[in-house]
């Protein structure tokens, strides 16, 4: 049997929560994790956030509702425009974060923990909107030699899509939506779309990246990724703003939304307080 790809392992999760950390990142190692450390140095990886939550938002008032919850300005937001958007409390305090993409002029993509937050507020606030659960895959390719190995997956020129912003592209003749972004600073992308042909795109990259010198990233090197590259991790660097009293209706409909090994927060360190919040 072949060894199924990351994004396959993901799906298997959600069925088989107890493999969470084999399963959520893939292996833990592929090589090992100081060559996979030395690949967004040196040459490219190939990472699956597949296991992130994806909504769709729809109507004249998607884009306020994310005015109304997060800290980012939307008076540039053009169609194909991503951003990282930083959601708070009324009181200010960052309770999600994620990438939020304007797919057309009332239809906004939202990944990340912060989907069931702006949905709460939709279902709880007065806006003309829809939301609906999406299932995408997300493989992040990173690196000094992660263009030319998009490029020669797509058969086609990427360096004219500008830094945050999206272009449908085909790899593996399916249309990709390669979002230009990196954690290796680095020109880089994150290559979206459905998840049923996530296994095609993810080995397509694989294959192209050979000449390149291109890396599968493990779990042990995820998290080394993201400190270099300064990029603070929920539940993994700070809790979530999610346990002051007026947000218990919130964390309960958010703790019996998710299944058991995603609303589980364990935080390592000797400070004590009397409550959570501090």
């Amino acid at each position: 049997m072949a060894e199924p790809t990351d994004a396959t392992a993901v799906r298997q999760l959600r069925r088989k929560p107890e493999g969470y950390f084999t399963s959520r990142w893939g292996q833990p190692e592929y090589t090992d994790w100081l060559d996979e450390s030395l690949s967004w140095k040196e040459s490219c990886y190939i990472g699956d956030w597949s296991f992130l939550w994806e909504r769709r938002f729809r109507g004249p008032d998607a884009l306020r509702l994310f005015a109304d919850i997060s800290v980012n300005s939307f008076a540039s937001f053009v169609v194909g425009q991503s951003k990282h958007v930083i959601h708070t409390t009324e009181a200010g305090k960052v309770i999600h974060e994620g990438i939020l993409t304007r797919l057309a002029e009332d239809e906004l993509m939202l990944f990340g923990r912060g989907t069931f937050w702006a949905d709460y507020n939709l279902r709880h606030g007065d806006y003309d909107a829809e939301s609906e659960a999406d299932d995408w895959f997300n493989l992040q390719v990173s690196g000094p030699n992660a263009l030319f190995v998009c490029q020669k997956a797509a058969g086609r020129q990427l360096r004219d899509v500008k830094f945050m912003h999206t272009a449908e592209i085909e790899i593996a003749g399916r249309k990709v939506w390669a979002l230009r972004q990196g954690m290796a600073g680095e020109v880089g992308y994150e290559l979206q779309g459905p998840t049923e042909y996530a296994r095609e795109i993810y080995d397509a990259i694989v294959e192209a990246g050979q000449e390149f010198g291109i890396r599968r990233l493990g779990g042990r090197a995820v998290f080394i990724n993201h400190l270099e590259a300064c990029f603070p991790t929920i539940i993994t660097d700070y809790l979530p703003a999610i346990f002051d009293p007026e947000l218990e209706e919130y964390l309960g409909e958010f703790r019996a939304a998710m299944p058991p090994y995603a609303s589980t927060f364990n935080i390592a360190g000797s400070f004590e307080a009397d409550h959570v919040s501090a």
